[in-house]
């Protein structure tokens, strides 16, 4: 049976990039090699126009953007008149918050409006993304759309770790910028916190990544910032962290988010505190492998219950834990990606 050739491309080298196009694209071609033949490139190294080079593959499956957004519409079915097949991945909702302060420069790279991704939604042949709730809106815009989750590799560096020991309960955001609005939701619960004489000493709050604004949100005794790591290197936090937090803003664009967070979380054993909202309802069965907060207030409540009963955190860390892995383990999602590509071609 010949072999499927895919070319996966890194349309940029941030998380999104490793988690959706490098880190699945190495592990099958490391491990699934006599099934499929898989390139894994940066945009930057892909010559979008050479003919004789890229009609060589069966399928390019690409993160956003694959040459310009200028020349799509000219491009694609060049491309596709080859008898490549063409499939997007998208990760995250394209209409971008107002709220956003890099939005304007982020548009400015789509030519001025996100509207164009509708347009390459209909000029491939397959999209791919994070969740069924995002698959749904992506249906409007084109027939053909699976579901290929994030997964984890328990076995890269990043994840090689021992917990550190602590005489506090570590409450820790994990995250990138652009994430403000959704922190403000935890403000009146973390002031309770910190002004709650019971708790005095027993809790810690940490923040890893984000942007200097949003230290104000977590700032109080004993606060620390672990600044943005690289995408290859930020796991290692976990390693002081006792609580993970997942605070949304009620919005489109997090409605579409994927779980990535709280299978961060279980994977690493971490109790695990998300919005009542969008996927993590999906998944969270509130108070067996993690908490959903559907008030601000209960923000306090549930973090005061954490820090002073160990052996709950220990319980649905532990139970989220059994549920993520190996539902969201890379070799897993390897698999599906694999059996994508086949159906994709007309392969069993």
């Amino acid at each position: 049976m010949k072999k499927i050739k895919v070319l996966a491309v890194m349309s940029d080298r941030t998380s999104v990039g490793h988690f959706r196009s490098g880190w699945p694209g190495a592990y099958i071609r490391d491990n699934f090699n006599e099934e499929i033949e898989i390139k894994v490139l940066p945009i930057e190294d892909i010559m979008v126009w050479d003919m004789i080079e890229l009609s060589q593959y069966d399928v390019i499956h690409f993160n956003r953007l694959f040459g310009y957004i200028e020349s799509f519409e000219e491009l694609f079915p060049l491309i596709r008149s080859h008898g490549v097949k063409m499939v997007m991945d998208i990760d995250d909702y394209w209409h971008i918050p107002d709220e956003f302060p890099a939005k304007k420069y982020m548009l400015e790279t789509l030519g001025g409006s996100a509207d164009v991704f509708e347009k390459v939604f209909k000029n491939v042949d397959c999209i791919t993304t994070t969740t069924e709730l995002f698959r749904d809106v992506l249906l409007e815009h084109n027939s053909n759309v699976v579901v290929l989750p994030n997964a984890i590799d328990l076995s890269h560096r990043m994840w090689q770790f021992e917990t550190e020991p602590s005489d506090v309960v570590r409450i820790a955001w994990l995250g990138s910028n652009q994430r403000h609005h959704d922190l403000l939701r935890l403000v009146n619960a973390i002031a309770k916190l910190y002004a709650d004489p019971e708790l005095k000493g027993k809790f810690r709050f940490v923040q890893a990544g984000g942007e200097g604004i949003d230290n104000s949100i977590f700032d109080g005794p004993d606060f620390k910032w672990l600044k943005q790591a690289a995408p290859f290197e930020y796991g290692v936090y976990y390693k002081e962290v006792d609580i993970c937090l997942a605070p949304l803003k009620e919005n489109k664009y997090n409605q579409c988010k994927s779980e990535i967070k709280m299978v961060e979380a279980g994977m690493n054993k971490k109790a695990f505190v998300g919005q009542s909202y969008g996927i993590y309802k999906e998944h969270i069965t509130h108070g067996v492998n993690g908490f959903l907060v559907d008030d601000d207030e209960k923000w306090y409540s549930i973090l005061k219950a954490l820090i002073l009963d160990k052996g709950t955190r220990e319980r649905v860390s532990q139970n989220l834990h059994e549920y993520v892995n190996p539902k969201f383990a890379l070799d897993t999602i390897a698999r599906k990606r694999v059996q994508f590509y086949k159906s994709l071609c007309n392969e069993k």
